[in-house]
Formats: C-alpha cells, structure tokens, sequence
C-alpha cells in the first residue's frame, strides 16, 4: 500500500508540482495537499496520513500552529518543514536533531522525496523521533517568531514569550523569569496555544540562549532525580542487613556494566535520557562549527558568572572558569594550562557554542598585582 503523504502548502502552483512528482515518482505516495493548518487538521479528523509536510507561513493557521496543535494532541508523526526563510546549514543539523528536518525554499522535489523516505524508513525500523517541546521551542527560535505561547500540562499553565526567535520571558502563575522557564521546559504531555506579542512587550528576565536553557533545565531535572535516587537508596540501607545491603552494593556497578555491554538486557531508555542525549549532540554539532581564536580575549556570560560566585557550579571545573577574566587572551591561558589544554579548548568551544562565552571587543585593563 502507498504511504500517504499530507502537504500542506499554500501556494497551489508549488503543491501542484510537488504532489505530481512524489505521485509519479519510482514506487510513487499517496498525496493529499490542504492549503493551510486548519483544512491539514480536517483532513487528519477524517484520513490518516503517514507524513506531514508543510510550509510555516500560511493564511488561516500558518505551520506553527499546526505543529502546536499536533503536538499539543500528541499525533505521533513524522514532520518535515519548508521554509524561505534563511536557514544556515549549520542551524539545519541542530534542527533535524530535534525531529524536524528542515528543507529551504526554493528546493529540490527529489531532495524532498529523499528526506520523506528516510523519515518513513525511520520509522518502519521502529526509530520513532517523536515531536518535543524543546525541538517546537528551536523551530520557533530559528525562524525567528515573535509570539506568546501558552502551554498547559497537569493542570498548570505557563507563558513563554518570544521575541524574534528570543525567548524573554517565562512565567507561571507563582514564577517569573528563569525559575518559571526552567519548570516549563520540563513540562511533558503539553497542550499548547500560539497568540501575538502583546502590545506592551513583557520585562526581558531571560537572558541566555534557548539552548542554554533547555541545558541547564535538563541538569537541574537530572541532579534532582539523581539526589531522591541517593534518598531512596540510603533509606533502604537503612532498613536492610549490612550484609545484604553490601551485596546490593557490590551488584549494581554490575548490573550498570551487563546493560552497557548487553544493551538488550538493560530497560528501555528513558524519554529524559534520550533530551539530555539530544541537547548534547545538537552542542557537540554547535561546537564542531564554533571558531575560537587564540589572539582574542573571553569572559563568561553574567548568569554564568553569577553561579560561579554563588559556587553552583562543579568544583572541578572552577578554576578553569575563573581564567576568564577578559584580561589574557585565549593562547596565553593555554600557556598556562598546558596540562589542560585539551580540556580548556573543549569548554571555550561548548561556553561558546551554548553563548555562555562572550568575546571581549578589547582586553581589561590588567591590575596592578594581578595574575
């Protein structure tokens, strides 16, 4: 049976040509096109669809309502996006990491075809991407869109507003700022509303880039689980025989090494590992493309700078994030670390690729006395 694609497009002369070639073409799909979001939604009610397709900018419900409304229902379908929008190449890798290959306008119908029997492919072998918060939060975020986006799930409602592609501003009806976007970006099973920027936009509390906030929300959400992990486990110490507790002990470095080496013996990957897997591929990406050059000088972003003074942060790497101070430049702190250099190259790129650090226009006036 022919898989059936919908596409959603609204300029008929290209939705046209598109249906009659996927149609035609080798085994051939099934093509049904809606000229907009909401004739994609009825369709939908009525005839199952294999795949989505679909334009952004479109009259009566454009493609991120569509998108919201599909994952707002959680319609477990593969979705490819078109664009005119200017997508570099780099920012089109991110993206399709978050399940949502990103084509640009104009293009080729074959490069099309190619990308659809890839994703149904996927999916046939049981690779199912599924759509996210976090991959709906980085489409917004690279085409640039100014909107508020309501999101409800487990009967709270929060606001996240966009500005641009700049997410400013986060609150939930106790929370505002970057408590309130760090308690939405974990939210699961989200139903969501798209409106316009308010007339009088909101305080600008969020000062990192999504991709900071989506990292740094995963990292809370994962020490928190790993410190009620150490209550449970220190709990049940306590009410089991040293003996037996011990074996317990010496048994689960064990059990974690079976799963790495048999990974068929191990459970099912939680959906919090697979985010966290996919925020640190997508920086990995970000760092595989960020230039640093040694003759300039850095210094880290004010909210990183903050949780360094407040010593939130990781004591091994502490001393390494204190050398950015805008004073030497990137080739003397090598000089300095020659030891770690490696290891400090690395962390210039990720602070980097995750906007943590900035490039100083000039260095600091170095103290007197100052090292």
């Amino acid at each position: 049976m022919k898989k059936r694609v919908l596409l959603v497009e609204d300029d008929d002369a290209i939705a046209g040509l598109v249906s009659k070639w996927l149609s035609q073409h080798q085994d051939g799909f099934s093509v049904v096109t809606a000229g907009h979001g909401q004739e994609a939604l009825d369709i939908l009610a009525h005839q199952p669809a294999d795949i989505v397709v679909t334009d952004l900018q479109m009259p009566v419900m454009d493609g991120f309502e569509l998108i919201a409304h599909l994952l707002s229902e959680q319609v477990n379908l593969p979705i490819v996006i078109l664009t005119a929008m200017a997508v570099s190449d780099v920012e089109s890798r991110l993206h399709q990491i978050g399940a949502l290959p990103v084509i640009r306008k104009p293009f080729s119908v074959s490069t099309l075809y190619t990308v659809i029997c890839n994703e149904l492919n996927a999916r046939q072998q049981g690779v199912i991407q599924g759509l996210t918060l976090a991959s709906f939060l980085q489409l917004l975020e690279m085409e640039r869109k100014s909107c508020v986006l309501r999101i409800a799930a487990g009967g709270r409602v929060g606001y996240l507003y966009f500005s641009n592609g700049d997410l400013v501003h986060a609150e939930t009806g106790d929370r505002s700022g970057e408590p309130a976007a760090y308690d939405i970006l974990l939210w699961e099973g989200v139903k969501l509303q798209m409106t316009p920027p308010p007339p009088v936009p909101p305080p600008c509390t969020l000062h990192d880039r999504l991709m900071g906030l989506l990292m740094e929300a995963f990292r809370r959400r994962d020490e928190a689980a790993e410190a009620l992990r150490r209550t449970s486990k220190s709990a049940t110490l306590e009410d089991t025989p040293t003996p037996t507790a011990t074996a317990a002990e010496d048994q689960e470095p064990l059990a974690e090494l079976s799963a790495a080496v048999h990974p068929s013996a191990a459970h099912h990957t939680p959906a919090s590992a697979l985010q966290t897997a996919e925020l640190l591929l997508t920086l990995a990406d970000r760092l595989l493309h960020t230039k640093v050059e040694d003759t300039r000088t850095y210094v880290l972003a004010p909210d990183l700078r903050r949780r360094l003074e407040a010593n939130a942060l990781p004591q091994q790497t502490v001393g390494l994030l204190r050398l950015f101070d805008g004073r030497r430049t990137l080739g003397e702190l090598l000089a300095a670390v020659p030891n770690e250099a490696l290891v400090f190259l690395f962390l210039v790129g990720g602070l980097r690729a995750a906007g943590l650090l900035q490039e100083t226009e000039t260095p600091v006036a170095t103290s007197p006395g100052a090292t």
